[in-house]
C-alpha cells in the first residue's frame, strides 16, 4: 500500500464503523477514489517531479512556486520530501526541493544563507551609488576618432 493512502484507509474505515447513511458513504467512498488518483500521480521525490514536468529550470521554478504553498516556521523541518508530500513548507524547504529537483534535471546548484542587508552602502569616493551613464556620441565624433585610430568604419 503505498504510505500517502493510509489516512485516506483511516478515514474511510471511521466512515464505514460509525453508523452513517449508505449515500453518505457512497459519496465519501467517491471522494476517496479521487484523492487517492491524484495521491498516486503526485511525484514523491524530486527525480518524479522531473520526469512528470521535464528539465527546463523556468518550468521547474514554476511549478515549486505555483503548486507548493508557503507556511511559517523556522529551519528547515520538512525538506524536499515532505515539501511534495503535502504541497507546503517555509522559504527554506521549498528553496531545497528547488534545488533538488533542479540537480535531478542536471542544473548546477548552490544553495547560500544570509541576512538581507538593512542598510543600503555608502557611495565611496568616485562611485555616487548610481552607474555611470556615457554620453551620447555623435557620428562626426565617432568618424574623427576611428581615423585617427586608423580604424575603417564600414
Amino acid at each position: 500500500m503505498h504510505p500517502r493512502l493510509l489516512p485516506l484507509l483511516l478515514l474511510a474505515t471511521t466512515c464505514m464503523a460509525a453508523d452513517i447513511d449508505v449515500e453518505q458513504v457512497h459519496q465519501t467512498q467517491r471522494a476517496l477514489r479521487i484523492v487517492a488518483a491524484n495521491q498516486l500521480q503526485a511525484p514523491s521525490t524530486a527525480l518524479e517531479l522531473i520526469e512528470a514536468i521535464g528539465t527546463d529550470p523556468a518550468t521547474i521554478h514554476a511549478w515549486v512556486h505555483q503548486r507548493t504553498a508557503w507556511i511559517p516556521y523556522q529551519g528547515s523541518l520538512r525538506g524536499a520530501q515532505g515539501v511534495l508530500l503535502d504541497r507546503h513548507g517555509n522559504h527554506c524547504d521549498r528553496a531545497v526541493l528547488l534545488a533538488e529537483a533542479l540537480r535531478a534535471a542536471g542544473h548546477t546548484v548552490v544553495l547560500v544563507q544570509g541576512e538581507p542587508a538593512t542598510t543600503r552602502p555608502e557611495p565611496t569616493q568616485g562611485n555616487a551609488g548610481e552607474q555611470p551613464v556615457a554620453p551620447p556620441v555623435s557620428d562626426a565624433t565617432l568618424t574623427a576618432l576611428a581615423a585617427e585610430l586608423e580604424i575603417s568604419r564600414e
